[in-house]
């Protein structure tokens, strides 16, 4: 193991939790002992159980008494970036985006909505818009469990004048297949859109609460604009995910 200046229990770290991320170690699996884990680096054991500690403190690993550390059991959901917008999921089925991707992938979700109110646009909900900083916007927030699990914290943003013609985004339950299949019954066919992801490595306190985040866990912010068919924006989501309980992946094609 590299003896330069990051110390070696973060290196063991890094290296152990890309195992988990590449599925080296699988959800449910057992990691080899700490003797093992400290020959196989040339470590003594103390930075091997410093980096078994902070692996468990993020969320990880699990320990078992008398059993050993094992990866946590609840993989990630996989979040198709062009499947689970197809109109077979939200229209035809009836289902919410979140709702027939989790179940496709037999898990459970729950919706809390924390607020539905008017609020003011700040500038980066406002440019994504495509109005002027400042102005009206009616705002869903919720958090979404997978399996009771919090996995995502989702503040939706209409124009005031979609959120008048469209009644229900102003209701807790917006029917089946949720606040797409309510903008398509409205005329506001969504049609196309764009997803914004990045990492920020200092998540607030009230996203560390409500997400249920170790300490010094970063999180995933999600930007998805949403554009009807003439192409005028009518949604702008901002998503903040739990960077363990979310798998992106996106197919594509080799085009000229």
């Amino acid at each position: 193991m590299s003896s330069g200046k990051r110390a070696l229990y973060l290196q063991i770290t890094d290296t152990l939790r890309q195992r988990v991320v590449t599925g080296v170690y699988e959800p449910g699996e057992v990691l080899p002992p700490i003797p093992d884990l400290a020959k196989e680096f040339g470590v003594s054991a103390m930075p091997v159980r410093q980096a078994l500690d902070r692996l468990k403190a993020q969320g990880v690993l699990v320990s078992r008494q008398g059993l050993g550390n094992f990866v946590r059991q609840l993989p990630p959901l996989r979040h198709h970036g062009t499947d689970r917008y197809r109109r077979r999921v939200w229209l035809h089925a009836g289902q919410a985006i979140l709702e027939g991707e989790a179940g496709a992938q037999k898990y459970r979700v729950e919706q809390e909505v924390r607020e539905l109110a008017e609020v003011d646009a700040t500038e980066y909900v406002a440019e994504r818009l495509q109005i002027e900083p400042g102005a009206k916007v009616w705002v869903r927030r919720r958090r979404t469990l997978i399996d009771e699990m919090p996995n995502q914290l989702a503040d939706s943003y209409y124009p005031l004048a979609i959120a008048d013609a469209v009644p229900q985004l102003r209701e807790e339950n917006t029917g089946p297949g949720g606040g797409f299949a309510r903008l398509h019954e409205a005329g506001y066919e969504p049609t196309h859109g764009i997803e914004e992801i990045v990492v920020r490595l200092e998540p607030t306190e009230e996203e560390t609460t409500l997400l249920d985040l170790p300490d010094e866990m970063p999180v995933i912010d999600w930007t998805r604009t949403v554009y009807d068919q003439k192409d005028r924006p009518i949604e702008v989501l901002l998503g903040v995910r739990h960077p363990l309980l979310v798998k992106f992946a996106y197919s594509f094609n080799f085009e000229d």
